[in-house]
């Protein structure tokens, strides 16, 4: 009996460096590699469990695919792991057979029913020809790596503020994420998760300050009466920026508050981007196409949808829709291109619709339904849609910002601005029409704009505005010498005349006088009317040229009383250098 306890005593003294192991009583199953292989890769065994017990090094440098590693020195204290999985199949391997018998004793130890030993572990698995798994997802805190992205985000390892990298790939998988992680792909046209439409959303956020970036997401169900999505965002202050998402019932699905989808191109799903229930979410520079919406709004309030681009929705659909009590909104600078509407109220009020292009939509540029006013819209570009605008709510909406500030730019609008304008027969004007743009008895333009409205950012977010019916190619602004140049062509083939509205804010050009000089100064300035309006914060000013292709400079004229002393200056500090150059020398 004491030689049998001096045989246990040093096999485990072995087994704490090296393959050998201690035996337990236990009935795990020893296997070959033939039989592991058949059990991994049929259907028979959909809870199997393939346990790496080796160390971290051995794992990442090979493993077989999908195996959970736990390596056998910290088997016992992170048991809990693998709850769970009791009465499951559990495949347990090693470098060469020894550790793993060790790990298996210890399932067994803690009532694990289906342990299987595989004999000859790794390397006998590479001796065969299967297949070697190097991990593709990287927890660059850590430096683990794991085979699924799932796996990643599970690992009792990664914490709250970690990275997860995901290398290029097609992982099928339906992701649920409960850490305040930031998950990268590797490049948004081939790293991949794909929910095989399966009637599951793909991507799901429950967490706070989660950011997704640079992936494709595609193929959740597009089952009708369903909300599968390939991003749902419930969580708070995430950031959903540069993704690819496709063929989905909701591209990206928003119930949260202070969260960001940026840069992502969303493409033929049912929405394209919904809101729901949300506040402080900010949607920007998002390419979306294809949808039957583009981006809805429903029970949101204080959100800003801004500089997106939203195009080709399917025939009867919308651009952008505010419904279900969605107020105080800001729609501002997108691009609303060939849809069914551009622009879709439904008992929404006071939301601020500006700067925004809307174009060649088959049905309406904006419609306002019953219970929706109180909505301020000016500023926009409405542009050869089939009807501008209708408003069926009996109670008004603005449709302008005052004078000199102005209303909407109506490709349609017929009155003249009888100084200039668009009848460019006479010279001068101030870029807005003297007749009101009429909707309906309750809706009216009192400023409509006579030439299309831009903005353009010129300095630490001062913009300036231009309305002009040329066409304004570029847009520069010079800080070293406060100049504005711009380059125009003509918006149509038949000009003859053309004009710049210019609104300019006062801390970009703060001077008394402004000069307008067309190509140097070889074109006439037609009508150098460089004073139209001054509010104490921006400066209005209008000229006209006859038409072609020019180059417009925008200059500060400096008062006269003070080009003599600016000389003196100049002259005085030019001789102190001279001066100092001859002392030296």
């Amino acid at each position: 009996m004491l030689a049998i306890v001096s045989i246990i005593i040093f096999m485990s003294m072995l087994g704490a460096s090296s393959d050998s192991h201690v035996g337990y009583a236990s009935p795990y199953t020893d296997i070959d590699v033939d039989a592991a292989y058949d059990m991994i890769t049929n259907s028979s065994y959909p809870h199997l469990v393939v346990l790496d017990v080796r160390t971290q090094s051995e794992y990442g440098s090979g493993h077989i695919y999908g195996a959970v590693w736990i390596p056998y020195t910290e088997l016992e204290a992170r048991i809990g792991e693998l709850a769970g999985h009791e009465d499951h199949e559990i495949i347990v391997y090693c470098r060469s057979g020894g550790r793993s018998v060790t790990a298996s004793g210890i399932l067994d130890s803690y009532n694990f029913t289906e342990v299987y030993n595989m004999l000859g572990g790794f390397l006998a698995w590479q001796s065969a020809g299967y297949p070697v798994w190097i991990g593709t997802v990287h927890n660059i805190d850590t430096a683990f790596s794991y085979d699924t992205i799932q796996a990643a985000i599970d690992a009792p390892q990664t914490l709250d503020g970690h990275t997860i990298f995901v290398k290029e790939g097609i992982y099928c998988e339906h992701l649920v994420i409960d850490k305040s992680l930031i998950l990268i792909g590797e490049s948004k046209e081939t790293t991949v998760v794909d929910g095989s439409g399966e009637n599951r959303t793909v991507i799901e956020v429950y967490a706070n300050n989660v950011n997704i970036n640079w992936f494709t997401v595609q193929n959740s169900s597009r089952k009708a009466g369903t909300s599968y999505a390939g991003i749902k965002i419930s969580g708070h202050s995430c950031n959903v920026t540069g993704n690819y998402v496709t063929k989905t019932k909701i591209g990206i699905f928003v119930i949260s508050q202070r969260s960001w989808i940026t840069e992502n191109t969303i493409v033929s799903n049912g929405q394209g981007i919904a809101l729901y229930d949300s506040s402080e979410v900010t949607v920007e520079a998002n390419n979306v196409s294809g949808n039957t919406v583009g981006i809805s709004l429903a029970l949101s309030f204080n959100n800003v949808i801004v500089g997106n681009k939203v195009t080709e929705s399917s025939a009867g659909g919308h651009g952008v829709t505010l419904s279900s009590n969605s107020l105080n909104n800001t729609i501002h600078k997108n691009d609303l291109r060939n849809n069914g509407h551009g622009i879709w109220l439904s008992d929404s009020t006071n939301n601020l619709i500006t700067e925004n292009t809307i174009a060649n939509n088959g049905i309406l540029g904006i419609e306002l339904s019953p219970n929706s006013p109180n909505n301020t819209i000016y500023h926009n570009n409405f542009i050869n849609n089939n009807k501008h605008v209708v408003a069926t709510t009996v109670t008004p909406n603005t449709w302008d910002a005052g004078y000199p500030s102005g209303g909407n730019y109506w490709n349609n609008y017929n009155s003249a601005d009888l100084s200039g304008g668009p009848n460019q027969d006479q010279l001068g004007g101030d870029g807005i029409g003297d007749e009101p743009y009429i909707i309906n008895e309750n809706n009216t333009d009192h400023y409509p704009l006579v030439g299309v409205f831009y903005s353009f950012n010129a300095s630490h977010e001062k913009h300036v505005n231009v309305i002009s019916n040329s066409t304004i190619e570029d847009f520069a602004y010079f800080e070293s010498n406060n100049t504005i140049r711009m380059h125009v062509s003509n918006m149509t083939g038949n000009q003859t005349f053309g004009f710049c509205r210019v609104c300019i804010p006062n801390t970009l050009m703060d001077v008394s006088d402004i000069l307008v000089i067309i190509d140097d100064g070889v074109t006439a300035t037609l009508c150098p009317n460089y004073d139209i309006y001054d509010n104490g914060t921006h400066r209005w000013i209008y000229f006209a040229y006859e038409h072609s292709a020019h180059k417009i400079d925008i200059i500060p004229e400096f008062p006269s009383f003070l080009i003599t002393p600016l000389f003196m200056t100049a002259t005085l500090l030019a001789f102190i250098v001279y001066r100092r150059k001859h002392i030296m020398n």
